[in-house]
């Protein structure tokens, strides 16, 4: 009997002995608890601007593994996407306050100009738009387009 309870003790002593250690911080957030053995359990928060992809908690398991990964902060507003025939300048986080400016190509006219990622989790304003520019000419200044064309390929060609 003596024996067994032996065993018992050993058993129970490795089990106490398991530890997960740190499972890190989550970008743009942090993990609250501070006990990293066999059952214990830590939760996963953001900071303020960003909201949790992911499981908020997570388990030490007794393989010494977290049972689950650790999750990601992303910025409160959704990718707002890009104009055809436009660029987005600024970065690809959106969180609260991030303000984001539009351009387009050669041709085209911006509509709209920036946006700011609200706190409620929307984009101020509309989406951007770029629209073609339309040249209208008059019949005299198109013959001196076509007049400036056939100079420049008699002198640079």
């Amino acid at each position: 009997s003596f024996f067994s309870l032996k065993c018992i003790n050993l058993f129970l002593s490795t089990l106490s002995a398991i530890t997960c250690g740190h499972p890190g911080n989550p970008t743009s957030g942090r993990t609250n608890g501070s006990e990293f053995n066999l059952n214990d359990v830590v939760n996963f928060t953001c900071n303020r601007g960003y909201t949790l992809s992911g499981n908020a908690r997570a388990q030490c398991r007794l393989n010494g593994q977290w049972s689950s990964p650790l999750p990601v902060c992303k910025g409160i507003c959704g990718d707002p996407g890009i104009p055809n025939h436009g660029a987005r300048l600024g970065g690809q986080e959106f969180k609260t306050k991030s303000l984001l400016r539009f351009s387009c190509e050669a041709g085209y006219s911006l509509i709209g100009s920036h946006r700011t990622c609200k706190s409620d989790g929307r984009w101020s304003g509309k989406p951007p738009l770029c629209k073609g520019i339309q040249i209208h000419l008059k019949h005299k200044d198109l013959n001196m387009l076509m007049y400036d064309r056939q100079q420049y390929k008699k002198v640079y060609n």
